[in-house]
């Protein structure tokens, strides 16, 4: 036993060996680590691409056909009229802990919305960054939506609330809104 607490002694007290392996190394030797590894980081890296690939000019014409035959949705927003949204993130670095989900950007309302697929995966926002909605809109003036002609008019009893209680209330339902809507489906097919 004195040999054995002798050489743990020796071990503790020596510098390491720096042809071992490291955790990192010892991990990445199992082949199927590598492959989710490799997948993973080419996942990200695509991502990463084509969040610059959209602001290019043929990025930009490619997604105004998407945005023409309505790949990302419309405007939850009932005085929005089904207005197409466009996908945007809130950041354009790539978050590891899924602190940047996609989100989508009414450029009618100016509002930004939940990107809720049921049973989807979650998209990093930094695939698309947060640049792409906005130079879109410029770019392609003419897609443009003209700003909201009605505005609700809240009431109680049939007269109008007054106007601090008003942005109150508004400001209320914009924060309750995301919680709403993860929880409810998104049609009857859904439920």
């Amino acid at each position: 036993t004195a040999a054995s607490a002798h050489t743990a002694e020796k071990q503790q007290n020596s510098p390491p060996d720096p042809t071992a392996p490291s955790r990192a190394e010892k991990q990445l030797a199992d082949p199927t680590q590598r492959v989710h590894k490799v997948l993973d980081t080419a996942r990200i890296l695509y991502g990463l691409i084509h969040a610059r690939y959209i602001l290019t000019a043929q990025g930009l014409s490619d997604m105004k056909a998407k945005y023409k035959a309505h790949e990302f949705g419309a405007c939850p927003r009932t005085l929005c009229d089904k207005q197409v949204v466009l996908p945007v993130g809130l950041s354009d670095t790539h978050s590891t802990s899924n602190e940047n989900p996609l989100k989508l950007f009414c450029p009618r309302c100016q509002e930004l919305y939940d990107h809720n697929v049921p049973g989807g995966n979650y998209i990093d926002g930094a695939f698309f960054g947060s640049t792409y909605p906005h130079l879109f809109l410029q770019t392609f003036r003419e897609v443009r939506p003209p700003p909201p002609t009605q505005r609700y008019v809240p009431r109680v009893f049939g007269f109008k609330i007054a106007k601090v209680e008003e942005q109150a209330l508004q400001n209320t339902a914009r924060e309750e809104w995301p919680k709403r809507l993860k929880n409810e489906p998104v049609s009857d097919w859904d439920s």
